[in-house]
């Protein structure tokens, strides 16, 4: 009989990445250049909006590979995700998503009586608008924070078009000693859906230049739920350039769907 953890995917996710960041949390502090602040790679959006006239520029990739199945195997390509942000005034920032391009890939096992088959759809998904604003905070080490964004349907089905959407996100930062934590509780609507996400998000400086991050997040709408378990390393290789790596997985319906992704970050 099959042991609990293999029945629950995203546990076990969650306990390896515990695993894995222990040995981090253990050791002291380092001292070191700050990584460069963005949005991107894990879900948790920060809280603290650009400085004015100061511009970053986040993309990336991701490759997904999508629930297992004894009919078909899937993968999903998606390139792009590029997030512009821009400083308007103290505490104000711009924020515009450019539709990224995505690209499925259906392949059916050799032994399929037909012999292997595969089918490719592809094309460009929704695009963005947004605001962040600086909120408030009652202790200096806690940063807050509130995204506004509506998604235009401009996109090519599967991937995008359909209704537009509008939503809110409430972020919150904590420095701690061993790390900083972030977090967010957001909320959307689509048409006649609802969606929900909470997520958090946990970052150390390991050497200079060089930082860890673990994240969980939950995602519900339309009478399901989604969980996101990973971890990745931050790289900052110039004082306004950053690169990313992350490795995690997505768990809906009794299965998990493993994702792979690498993104860069710009700032002038």
């Amino acid at each position: 009989m099959s042991s609990p953890l293999r029945r629950r995917p995203f546990t076990t996710l969650v306990l390896a990445v515990l695993w894995l960041c222990a040995p981090v949390l253990a050791l002291p502090a380092r001292a070191g250049e700050d990584i460069l602040e963005a949005d991107r790679p894990d879900l948790a959006e920060g809280p603290s909006a650009l400085a004015p006239r100061v511009v970053q520029v986040e993309l990336g990739m991701t490759h997904w590979r999508l629930g297992p199945s004894a009919i078909v195997q899937e993968t999903l390509d998606s390139v792009g995700e590029l997030l512009l942000r821009a400083g308007l005034a103290p505490g104000w920032e711009a924020r515009l998503v450019l539709p990224s391009w995505h690209s499925e890939t259906r392949i059916h096992p050799q032994y399929d009586p037909a012999g292997p088959q595969s089918l490719e759809t592809s094309g460009f998904g929704d695009a963005a608008l947004g605001v962040k604003r600086d909120l408030p905070s009652p202790h200096p080490r806690l940063e807050t924070g509130l995204i506004a964004e509506v998604t235009l349907p401009v996109g090519e089905a599967p991937f995008g078009g359909g209704d537009a959407s509008a939503g809110v996100t409430l972020a919150a930062a904590l420095a701690s000693a061993p790390g900083d934590w972030c977090g967010n509780v957001g909320y959307a609507r689509s048409g006649e859906t609802d969606a929900v996400l909470a997520t958090v998000s946990f970052e150390r400086a390991l050497v200079k230049r060089l930082a860890a991050f673990a994240e969980v997040a939950w995602l519900g709408g339309e009478g399901e739920s989604r969980r996101v378990a990973g971890a990745g390393l931050l790289w900052q290789v110039a004082s306004r350039t950053r690169l990313d790596v992350r490795y995690g997985g997505e768990f809906a319906r009794g299965t998990s769907e493993p994702l792979f992704g690498l993104g860069l970050v710009q700032r002038w």
